[in-house]
């Protein structure tokens, strides 16, 4: 392995960790903020804004760091141009 892979292999790992950073904390905040709004306004329900609102992002943070072969993939540039070069290949054979 080459120390590019591994440099590039070792971020990939920063970025799942920090997903999975990000996704406990919003466990842990949005199971927070249910409670507190079942006790404090049980008939008034508004925990549902912030989970929805931080689910997205927390959604797009997935995708990114765990979707290795999706468009917000670090090397999906490279891959696409690679199979766009072969594909052209094929046709002028």
């Amino acid at each position: 392995m080459s120390e590019y892979e591994f440099e590039k292999a070792k971020r990939q790992a920063a970025e799942e960790r920090s997903f999975w950073k990000h996704l406990i904390s919003y466990i842990v905040v949005i199971s927070f903020l249910f409670f507190v709004n079942l006790f404090s306004s049980p008939g008034k329900w508004w925990v549902q804004w912030p989970a929805l609102g931080w689910g997205i992002g927390l959604v797009f943070h997935g995708v990114k760091a765990l979707g290795r072969y999706g468009v917000f993939s670090e090397d999906w540039e490279e891959r696409r141009a690679k199979e766009i070069m072969n594909k052209n290949g094929d046709r002028e054979s």
